[in-house]
């Protein structure tokens, strides 16, 4: 044995070079999975039309009629108060200042050029416990528009004209379904003045104010 010379490494080379080839090879990542979808990997179809909802409904009280478990569903508190109120695009919250037969009316301060119309929003069949995937909300249905300021009148009706409005719905028999948010614009505004806007309200709806997080909501695959 040469001076200076370890033992073990001509060991080592020697155990190293006996080990079966695949034994030496780097490790590696198993190969990715192919993406999952709803369609083709979920335990159960998913389905949200209203007649497969109820189907399944009326199976599962069935069932828990026959194993002797009573049925418990909580009644939601309901309220025809839409909370209407304007909120500018600075976030400034207006409340109403009056409303008479069906109109409402807030003070716009000076320099604010459009405002959105928001309110609390109800879906078709949410009162009934039903889900129904692609329903849109609703709001109000809001008829004729009018802006006071400065001594003069003015009919606003963006709402009515403009399809792609963000926030509306359809319009129908000269009035539009708000959807929760709906833009206003004003423009036109004179310069320090403050405006008048009343709003008329058409119809609202039946909203579902229980305190609960757990609020029934379309189903979204």
């Amino acid at each position: 044995m040469a001076h200076g010379t370890s033992p073990a490494r001509p060991w080592l080379r020697n155990t190293a070079s006996s080990l079966p080839q695949e034994e030496q090879k780097p490790a590696q990542r198993p190969a990715p999975s192919a993406p999952k979808s709803w369609q083709t990997d979920a335990a159960a179809p998913v389905v949200t039309d209203r007649d497969t909802a109820n189907a399944l409904r009326d199976q599962l009280a069935a069932r828990a009629e026959q194993a002797g478990v009573p049925l418990k569903t909580d009644a939601p508190v309901l309220t025809e108060n839409a909370d209407l109120h304007l909120v500018t695009d600075s976030g400034h919250i207006i409340r109403k200042i009056r409303e008479v037969d069906g109109k409402i009316t807030f003070m716009v301060p000076p320099g604010v050029e459009s405002v959105s119309l928001v309110s609390r929003i109800t879906y078709l069949d949410e009162t009934a416990g039903l889900t129904q995937k692609g329903r849109s909300p609703h709001g109000v249905l809001v008829g004729e528009i009018t802006f006071f300021e400065a001594g003069r009148t003015r009919p606003i009706t963006d709402h009515l004209k403009t399809e792609g409005l963000s926030g509306w719905g359809r319009v129908q028999d000269k009035a539009r379904w708000t959807q929760g948010k709906a833009a206003l614009p004003l423009a036109h505004r004179r310069p320090r003045a403050i405006g008048m806007l009343a709003v008329q309200l058409r119809a609202t709806g039946e909203y579902d104010i229980t305190p609960t997080a757990e609020r029934i909501s379309p189903i979204r695959a």
